[in-house]
């Protein structure tokens, strides 16, 4: 051994029981004894001003470990696998239903597809959250906050019935085919909400929002709502209409087979 190593080893000592003490009251709970920190070398606890920098490793005063990323990461795999496994047996359910018997007796001349589109129920699915935006009237400005997800529509939709229009042979009623994702998935600003705030800015009003009206929508609905079929013969839109829509054949841009 040389003696440069020597004589570094030379200085260590062991450490007394006041450090201890401290270092075991650090591990546990991410920061110092009372105030103290080590003053290193010094063998003897020192009171000090201690201002803990944002450490990523701790969280709520407990170290993260190894071994905690990787239990957080299993939670994480197994709530996507039960959600999955909710989903297949939601749409098995829901592609087995003959949905085009309630639309008998009607034609359509232009290139469209009516269409019901997918909507799964994920209560029970805290983790996945959407976002919903919120208008602060005492900072002035807008900020994202989260809310729990009830239920979401997918861009898998199923086909009702076809438009003399349509050229194409491919697909047939009762097929289950893929839509645009980006027109469907989230949330999005309302733009009546977007155009009222312009509005009152130009005006130099400070904005009020008018009651009921929604800072943000869901996608399927700003893009899809000129789109929505209400059967005639009802007096009032149900759910199902909610979710029917006569759309151009463009719309549809691929297969989903059940599996």
């Amino acid at each position: 051994m040389s003696k440069k190593i020597k004589s570094f080893n030379d200085k260590i000592r062991p450490l007394t029981d006041a450090e201890k003490e401290a270092l075991d009251h650090l591990r546990k709970k991410g920061k110092p004894l009372k105030n103290e920190i080590l003053e290193p070398g010094a063998g003897v606890l020192k009171d000090d001003t201690f201002k803990a920098k944002p450490n990523r490793e701790y969280q709520e005063g407990k170290i993260i470990t190894e071994e905690d990323l990787k239990a957080e990461e299993l939670k994480v795999k197994i709530e996507a696998e039960r959600f999955s496994q909710e989903f297949r047996r939601q749409f098995t359910e829901w592609a087995a239903i003959d949905h085009s018997v309630d639309y008998e007796g009607l034609s359509f001349d232009h290139a469209d597809y009516l269409v019901r589109i997918f909507s799964m129920d994920v209560k029970g699915f805290e983790g996945f959250i959407t976002l919903e935006y919120e208008w602060s009237h005492i900072i002035g400005e807008f900020k994202i906050k989260d809310k729990p997800a009830t239920e979401n529509v997918f861009p898998i939709v199923k086909i009702l019935k076809i438009g003399e229009g349509v050229k194409s042979t491919k697909h047939k009623v009762g097929d289950i085919v893929l839509v645009p994702s980006n027109e469907i998935l989230g949330e999005d600003w309302n733009p009546k909400f977007l155009h009222y705030m312009q509005f009152q800015d130009s005006k130099g009003m400070k904005p009020v929002l008018p009651e009921g009206m929604k800072q943000s929508i869901p996608n399927v609905q700003k893009n899809w709502d000129r789109f929505m079929f209400i059967r005639p013969w009802v007096p009032q839109p149900e759910e199902q209409d909610k979710l029917t829509y006569l759309i151009p054949e463009g719309r549809v841009i691929g297969s989903y087979n059940v599996i």
